[in-house]
């Protein structure tokens, strides 16, 4: 029979089987760089795949490759850089008319004011709350994605393209030149958690 652990919390007991027991709890709130990490190794030991990662730490795939590869240049410590620090796409300056599809397809114009092949920075006329998930068109290129909303403060708004793809595939590149019409097809690659 497996022995029970206490830890400092009393609600919390744990079986010295349990694979996920030196994981951050699904509701953390504030994590810390070693919460991070035990959650990288976690996927590249296979106790978690990116997927389960991904759900119960509603956490993207950008961020858990973000900190992966903060790890792996850093180590720990690396996880200690803002997320800007950390992107690893960067983003290219534009002005480019869009268009919003949001509730029950209500259409809002807006301006890409910058993108990458991760994300877009968005700018509105006017304030209001945007639902998480949207579609977002470009007016020039007639072409669309649909989007997650990341932050939002007033008419100013980040989003992050969705992965459409099942797992363990993920789009590399080409996606920011796809949606300006610019490129015709984008890359694909796996992602294995290694």
């Amino acid at each position: 029979m497996a022995q029970i652990l206490h830890s400092s919390s009393p609600e919390r007991v744990q079986s010295t089987d349990d694979p996920l027991r030196d994981l951050p709890l699904p509701e953390q709130r504030h994590w810390l760089p070693r919460h991070k990490a035990a959650v990288v190794a976690a996927v590249r030991s296979k106790v978690l795949t990116l997927e389960q990662a991904s759900e119960r730490y509603m956490l993207n795939e950008e961020e858990f490759l973000s900190w992966k590869e903060a790890i792996d240049q850093k180590g720990i410590t690396g996880l200690n850089a803002s997320p800007r620090e950390r992107r690893r796409t960067s983003r290219q300056v534009i002005s480019e008319p869009g268009t919003a599809t949001l509730y029950a397809g209500t259409e809002v114009d807006c301006v890409i004011s910058n993108i990458s092949d991760t994300g877009v920075r968005l700018r509105f006329r006017s304030t209001g709350s945007l639902p998480s998930i949207f579609e977002l068109h470009c007016r020039r290129s007639g072409r669309s994605w649909w989007v997650n909303l990341v932050w939002q403060s007033g008419p100013k708004a980040g989003v992050r393209f969705s992965n459409p793809l099942p797992p363990p595939w993920t789009i590399k590149s080409g996606l920011a030149a796809w949606l300006l019409g610019k490129r015709r097809t984008v890359s694909i690659d796996r992602i294995d958690g290694s």
